[in-house]
């Protein structure tokens, strides 16, 4: 007898770029906050766009929410592996630690910033167990 997964529902966070235009439209289904960093402004944004997991409530209406962006500006999109992070004291990485080195290390690159981030979970949770994946994904715009 072999192994059979069923997966009734799942998350998605969709983005729709139009370059032309400089314009991003967002949706979200059961994914954390898409974080948005206005570079211009200095200002760093969670996007709490409301949407539940696909294929979980069948006529359920999803919303989008649609920005202008310019060079510079940073989307970090994450699973909740990153902010749900443990460490010794069972103290959640969090957010608001994710949004603080966005905040501190925003000019750096893409690649940059990953590594800082990656490097600060890792100092966080210490010895830790990994319990969940880790995901995220860094766009900068040029």
């Amino acid at each position: 007898a072999g192994l059979c997964l069923v997966w009734d529902h799942f998350s998605i966070v969709l983005l729709l770029f139009d370059f032309e235009k400089n314009k991003i439209l967002v949706a979200n289904a059961g994914h954390p906050p898409v974080i948005y960093y206005n570079s211009s402004e200095a200002t760093l944004r969670e996007l709490q766009i409301p949407g539940c997991a696909l294929n979980l409530i069948s006529d359920f209406v999803y919303e989008s929410y649609e920005f202008d962006y310019s060079e510079n500006d940073l989307i970090f999109l994450y699973t909740d592996g990153l902010n749900e992070t443990l460490n010794d004291e069972l103290e959640m990485f969090g957010e608001k630690r994710v949004e603080s080195i966005i905040k501190q290390f925003n000019r750096e690159s893409p690649e940059k910033l990953k590594s800082i981030i990656l490097k600060e979970v890792v100092r966080f949770r210490s010895n830790f167990p990994i319990h969940d994946d880790l995901t995220f994904f860094i766009i900068k715009a040029e």
